[in-house]
C-alpha cells in the first residue's frame, strides 16, 4: 500500500479489513467496531491489531479516490495469496457481485427515535 501513496500502512490495512468485513455482512463500520472491541477471536481472525474509531475509518475512506480503494484490494489480496517457493503461483477469481459499495459513508444516518416521529 505504500507503493500506492496510502500511509500509515498498518492503520490502512486493518481499516480495509473493517470495511471489506462490514460490506460483506451488510452492516455498518460502527456495528464492525463494536464487535471488535467485544470479542477478541474476532480480532485475532482479521489480524487486527489497534482497533481505529469509525470516525477515522470514515474520514479515511473519505479522503480515497476509487483507484487508491482498487489498489488496496488489490495489495490485500496479493499479500494473502502469495505462493511458497514450493507451490506454484494460482490465480484467484473473487465473484463481488453480492457486494454492494456504499461511496457515501457521511450520509445522514436516522435513529429508531427519529423514524417513529416520521411517518
Amino acid at each position: 500500500m505504500a507503493k500506492q501513496g496510502i500511509t500509515p500502512v498498518n492503520n490502512a490495512d486493518s481499516m480495509l479489513r473493517i470495511l471489506i468485513l462490514s460490506m460483506f455482512f451488510s452492516v455498518e463500520v460502527t456495528y464492525v467496531i463494536g464487535e471488535l472491541r467485544k470479542r477478541r477471536e474476532l480480532q485475532l481472525f482479521l489480524r487486527v491489531e489497534v482497533i481505529p474509531e469509525a470516525d477515522d475509518v470514515y474520514r479515511f475512506f473519505s479522503r480515497t479516490d476509487e483507484d487508491h480503494f482498487i489498489a488496496m484490494i488489490n495489495g490485500l489480496i496479493r499479500n494473502l495469496s502469495r505462493p511458497s517457493r514450493k507451490r506454484k503461483e494460482k490465480t484467484i477469481i473473487i465473484d463481488g457481485s453480492a457486494i454492494t459499495l456504499d461511496i457515501k459513508l457521511f450520509k445522514k444516518r436516522l435513529t429508531k427515535k427519529e423514524l417513529e416521529k416520521n411517518d
